[in-house]
């Protein structure tokens, strides 16, 4: 699958904004795979952390495949259905957030606008395309 151009800092104003993705990345795009199965072959079916301070939260944050008790220092987000991103602290920098489904892209939309305005802490799993596919908030 075809990625976007990944925004390097945040927009000053209208002009500065990275650039907008061709008409034929955007074909690429929408005609990519739209199947829930992914998740579910990766475990990501449901939750499976405990909250923070727990000692079965303190095992879990072992893992890999997750970045955790990062916060979401700032969004991006153009026209474009399925191109979102956002800016994780500690030396992670943009990630997208999952594109094969609209409405997962939403919801973690909406999951990492509620992180941004509460500077709540995030674990977030980064898929094997490099993008955002699951999203704790704590």
């Amino acid at each position: 699958m075809a990625t976007t151009t990944r925004p390097t800092q945040a927009p000053t104003d209208p002009s500065g904004r990275p650039a907008e993705p061709s008409t034929q990345d955007l074909a690429q795009a929408i005609s990519g795979p739209t199947s829930a199965a992914a998740a579910v072959s990766t475990g990501l079916e449901r939750p499976q952390l405990e909250p923070p301070g727990t000692s079965a939260g303190a095992a879990a944050l072992a893992s890999t495949a997750w970045l955790n008790n990062k916060h979401v220092l700032m969004l991006w987000q153009n026209a474009t259905a399925k191109n979102n991103w956002a800016y994780l602290d500690g030396g992670v920098g943009w990630k997208q957030l999952i594109q094969t489904d609209e409405g997962a892209a939403r919801g973690l939309g909406l999951l990492t606008s509620g992180a941004r305005i509460s500077s709540g802490i995030v674990n977030a799993y980064e898929g094997s395309a490099g993008t955002i596919e699951a999203l704790y908030l704590w």
